[in-house]
C-alpha cells in the first residue's frame, strides 16, 4: 500500500504544472500601469484599463494599479488573446 501511495505521489509530482516554466504574474501595485500591461502583454494577454481615479490623460509610467481581473484565464494561443482588465489609479490633475 505504501509503494502504491509512494508511486501516485511521483506521477502526480512529475505531471503537475511547472510554475517556473510560466512568465511570473504582475502584482498589483508592485510596478507602474505601463510596466505591468508590457508585462500581462508580453505574456500573450490583451489588456482593458478600468479608469478608478485620477486624470486618465495622465502618461500611464505616473498611474499604478490596484487589482488585476483574469475573467478569460490563460491565453490559448487559438483565437483571440484572453483579456485581462486592471484597475488603474493616476494623480488628479496631470501636472503632479
Amino acid at each position: 500500500m505504501r509503494a502504491i501511495l509512494i508511486a501516485a505521489a511521483a506521477v502526480a509530482i512529475m505531471t503537475a504544472p511547472s510554475a517556473a516554466a510560466d512568465p511570473p504574474w504582475p502584482v498589483a501595485g508592485a510596478e507602474s500601469a505601463a510596466d505591468t500591461i508590457r508585462d500581462l502583454q508580453s505574456q500573450g494577454y490583451n489588456v482593458g484599463i478600468n479608469w478608478v481615479f485620477g486624470y486618465s490623460r495622465t502618461s500611464l509610467d505616473r498611474c499604478s494599479v490596484t487589482a488585476i481581473h483574469n475573467p478569460d484565464g490563460a491565453p490559448s494561443g487559438l483565437d483571440e488573446p484572453a483579456t485581462v482588465y486592471i484597475d488603474v489609479s493616476c494623480p488628479d490633475h496631470d501636472n503632479w
